[in-house]
């Protein structure tokens, strides 16, 4: 998978949530690869499976650091860690979307918001 730079995922990011909200429901890939460094930090990447954009990386902070980005790039100013109790009440709360499916490798997320008809 290429490199993708942070304002690129951020694009990325934007255009995923827009996405979602239309389609309702979007196949999301985890894509994991060992560091380059000697340790055993793996690099995360949320990645649309349709169309492969990266929605979000973090060389670090493995899936956490993923939704980190991504709520940073959604403009949202606080954050619940991902293993935290409330993630999934605050991603429904802040962001109108759910994870229904989730086996660490492939997480689908749903649209929970309501769409402006026009």
């Amino acid at each position: 998978m290429p490199r993708t730079t942070k304002e690129e995922r951020k694009k990325n990011a934007k255009w995923f949530y827009e996405k979602l909200s239309k389609e309702k429901k979007i196949c999301v890939v985890i894509y994991k690869e060992p560091s380059n460094s000697n340790s055993v930090k793996l690099l995360c990447k949320l990645c649309d499976y349709m169309t492969p954009r990266v929605i979000a990386a973090s060389p670090n902070l493995g899936i956490e650091g993923c939704f980190i980005e991504l709520s940073t790039a959604l403009n949202c100013c606080e954050s619940v860690g991902y293993y935290e109790p409330g993630f999934a009440d605050w991603i429904k709360e802040k962001f109108q979307m759910e994870i229904t499916y989730n086996d660490g490798l492939v997480m689908i997320f749903e649209w929970r918001g309501q769409n402006d008809e026009n």
